[in-house]
């Protein structure tokens, strides 16, 4: 009599656990695509949402109107959408298919022979029961030759991580890749192309709408392109932006970092290009602050209120400078052949109360510092002036000594050794060249 009452108190635990976490899962449900409505970007507006949930499975179509510019609402695009939804023991596995709404018949029977009629995004998304989804998504590919021209486009694939914050998803981290496209016209002898393009953000310094730390980076492998009918030719290896975002209670700091392996402008050109900037110590509150009028100016289409917003803003920007700040921008460099320039700058604002900009003009240049040191190869402007033709091998090494020191004199630089290296500070509104 034990054991029965045991397996029925054990069966009913079950049921009622599986009827719990049902409901639970379904109001998870509900409130994801809840909160999908609720977007507080102008740029995008529900205009149709039905769900049809049963016990495992079920299906959701969705509209959405997207303006290009909210304060122009006749231009947008109709985004449209399926959902195949399973339900699954920690939540739900949901199979997009989108593709844009086309109203004209014409631009409506070019997609379809472009596109073949498919889903223009395919995603396939983990909505878990802890308020966060994971979606991984791809779009059609395009191999096309009409008309003498050739376009190759390997799509687009990414993945998304999202959040829930109260009422609302926040992006966490975003990755968006574009293995290839180009253009080739046979009969006008032009091409564009470009490889490996790479944009991934992790926290929220990139997608939100208020200051907070992050990384961003964006790739660009390979980028090459033929004008047409010339013989010119552009190639651009491996560009690689980064942008840090570090933000604490009080101050802030942003960092920015580029990097190209090589540009090439009909085969001559530069290499191993450096460059970097960052800003600490700034106010935090105040730079918030900026952000929100930024946004208040970007949801106003109202002139008038729109001119008040961006005066506002001016007086913020004021008092970010008001708190002071720090830059530093060191290990910038490019080459030219085997000949190289090199810059390093440092340099600070002193906080100071001031009233307006105009105040800033008038005394910011005396509570601001800077430290600037660079340094170049002789050979670095011959390399310039041969890559954009404008030397010839008829100009003397004498000449060019001479041109180099006309140069040296103008820039208050010197000549040592093989190098010439320039420096500068600035201090109490004075400058000084070293």
């Amino acid at each position: 009599m034990k054991k029965k009452a045991i397996t029925i108190a054990v069966c009913g635990a079950l049921v009622s656990g599986m009827v719990g976490a049902q409901f639970y899962a379904d109001h998870r449900l509900k409130e994801f695509y809840s909160l999908a409505n609720q977007s507080k970007d102008q740029h995008i507006q529900k205009q149709t949402m039905k769900m049809d949930m049963g016990v495992w499975s079920g299906e959701a179509t969705w509209s959405y109107k997207v303006l290009v510019d909210p304060c122009q609402p006749d231009n947008f695009v109709i985004i449209k959408g399926v959902d195949h939804i399973q339900r699954s023991w920690n939540g739900y596995n949901i199979h997009s298919e989108i593709m844009p709404e086309i109203s004209d018949a014409e631009a409506a029977k070019k997609y379809q022979e472009i596109f073949k009629n498919k889903a223009f995004i395919e995603a396939d998304s983990k909505v878990n029961w802890f308020g966060s989804v994971d979606t991984k998504f791809k779009s059609v590919q395009l191999d096309q030759n009409k008309d003498g021209t050739h376009v190759l486009w390997k799509g687009i694939d990414g993945f998304i991580h999202l959040k829930q914050q109260q009422d609302r998803f926040d992006v966490k981290k975003f990755e968006l890749n574009m293995p290839e496209f180009s253009m080739t016209s046979q009969e006008k002898a032009a091409n564009v192309s470009v490889k490996g393009v790479e944009l991934s953000s992790g926290g929220d310094g990139f997608f939100g709408r208020t200051l907070a730390s992050g990384k961003t980076n964006f790739v660009i492998k390979q980028m090459s392109f033929t004008p047409e009918n010339t013989n010119k030719s552009v190639e651009l290896n491996n560009l690689n932006v980064n942008y840090v975002v570090d933000v604490n209670a009080k101050q802030s700091s942003l960092e920015n970092t580029w990097s190209i392996d090589q540009i090439k402008v009909n085969q001559q050109g530069f290499k191993n290009i450096k460059f970097n900037f960052k800003v600490a110590g700034l106010d935090t509150q105040a730079v918030q602050t900026s952000i929100d009028t930024i946004n208040k100016i970007n949801q106003q289409c109202d002139i008038q209120q729109k001119d008040v917003l961006q005066k506002q803003l001016m007086q913020d920007f004021v008092k970010v400078l008001a708190a002071g700040m720090s830059f530093t921008s060191e290990g910038n460099q490019i080459e030219a052949a085997d000949a190289k320039l090199s810059a390093n700058i440092k340099g600070q604002l002193m906080a100071h109360p001031y009233s307006s900009l105009d105040d800033v003009a008038a005394t910011a240049p005396q509570k601001a510092t800077l430290d600037a040191k660079a340094e170049m190869d002789k050979a670095f402007i011959r390399n310039v002036m041969q890559a954009s033709g404008q030397f010839t091998e008829k100009v003397s090494d004498q000449d060019y000594e001479m041109m180099l020191q006309e140069l040296v004199q103008k820039t208050h630089a010197k000549i040592n050794g093989n190098k010439v290296e320039f420096g500068f500070t600035y201090k109490d509104g004075k400058p000084n060249f070293q």
